[in-house]
């Protein structure tokens, strides 16, 4: 009798003993597997760049800006999209400058793609009527996309751009002009002016360029 209480003490023992490490095991994997789910990604690696330069002529008469119509004023069609082909390239028949046309590059020498918004901010002076027009490239002004101009006021540019890591090659277009209200402004728009282009990535990395 006495071996058969020891034959069945034995036998609990080993169970328990199975179910102790049974259920050690299961929560060893379940730890492990929690752990792997929580791992976070790395920092991006992102390295931006920025320049701005303008692509148009200037004309030989004079290389201050000439009103020109942008399709805003009643009775007047636009003449941006003529004005921006590669044949005129922003100046008239009578070689007088009526717009300029500038090219952004951004880079990121950065392996990891970001996505970027870019705004245009000017300082006009008084340059009353100065204006902006988005392009799709260095001779295609976008329908519809003009833009009056607050001094000093940030305007977009583009938004969700995704700038591809190792990449130089990623282009933005637009151009300034001074729009035609059909009315004497030699003393409305006259002086320089003066822009920045900011780029700014979803990483918080910001980069400012200058042009004129």
């Amino acid at each position: 009798m006495e071996d058969k209480k020891k034959i069945g003490y034995t036998i609990a023992l080993v169970i328990l003993l199975i179910a102790v490490v049974a259920g050690a095991t299961y929560a060893y994997f379940s730890a492990t597997a929690k752990s792997d789910n929580d791992i976070k990604g790395g920092t991006l690696d992102v390295k931006l760049g920025l320049s701005v330069k303008k692509v148009s002529a200037t004309g030989s008469k004079s290389d201050n800006l000439i009103p020109i119509y942008d399709g805003t004023i009643s009775g007047y069609a636009s003449q941006l999209e003529t004005a921006a082909q590669s044949k005129y390239n922003c100046v008239d028949k009578n070689n007088y400058t009526v717009c300029q046309i500038y090219e952004i590059t951004i880079s990121n020498t950065g392996t990891n793609s970001i996505s970027t918004n870019t705004t245009i901010t000017f300082n006009k002076n008084n340059v009353n009527n100065l204006k902006w027009a988005g392009m799709s490239d260095a001779n295609t002004v976008i329908s519809n996309n003009r833009h009056a101009i607050t001094n000093n006021v940030p305007d977009t540019i583009a938004s969700n751009t995704i700038i591809n890591g190792k990449s130089n090659n990623t282009k933005l277009y637009f151009m300034v002009y001074i729009n035609n209200t059909g009315k004497d402004q030699s003393e409305q728009d006259k002086d320089g002016f003066s822009g920045s282009i900011t780029v700014t990535a979803t990483s918080g990395d910001k980069i400012t360029a200058t042009f004129n």
